[in-house]
């Protein structure tokens, strides 16, 4: 009995290091990292996942307010996934040892490059509803042009509306 008490008096006294308050069970380590913006900010919230080389997923959760996680898990070889909205994803293997610390350090996410932003539709797709003053238009002649009433064009062809003007 005093054997035992020796002997794990011992062994506490031998870990040290970042894992030394934590306890973990004697087949297991302990993976983390921080997540950080391309300026070094840490990113809060951000979505990770921890899976085995089958793909299968071990643990998963979300970062800390400082951008950071801590996982306890089975020692073993690990893919990492880390996403948060307004990045392009991360992944990374790591390998984690029985009662050890496995740190991916700092992870960076990026910015995703600009897209070209879509062109704006123009033509029979762009109209809108015009507001007349009214029934005849500004001039007061049936079929004027010249108010706010738009009238079809000689060739029968849909009165389209631009920002400013009526085109036809």
């Amino acid at each position: 009995m005093i054997g035992r008490l020796l002997g794990s008096r011992t062994k506490r006294m031998q870990r040290t290091g970042p894992l030394a308050a934590v306890h973990t069970p004697p087949d297991a380590g302990v993976l983390s990292c921080r997540v950080l913006d391309p300026v070094n900010a840490p990113v809060p919230h951000a979505d990770f996942t921890v899976s085995d080389t089958m793909g299968r997923k071990v643990v998963g959760g979300g970062t800390d307010p400082f951008g950071s996680f801590v996982a306890t898990v089975p020692a073993g070889e690990y893919r990492l996934a880390v996403s948060a909205e307004g990045y392009t994803p991360y992944r990374a293997s790591a390998t984690v040892v029985e009662d050890t610390l496995a740190s991916l350090g700092d992870v960076t996410l990026q910015v995703p490059s600009r897209r070209s932003c879509p062109r704006r539709a123009t033509g029979r797709s762009s109209r809108r509803t015009p507001r007349s003053r009214s029934p005849r238009g500004t001039s007061g002649w049936p079929g004027s042009t010249a108010g706010s009433t738009p009238s079809r064009a000689r060739s029968g062809s849909p009165t389209t509306w631009s920002s400013r003007r009526c085109t036809s």
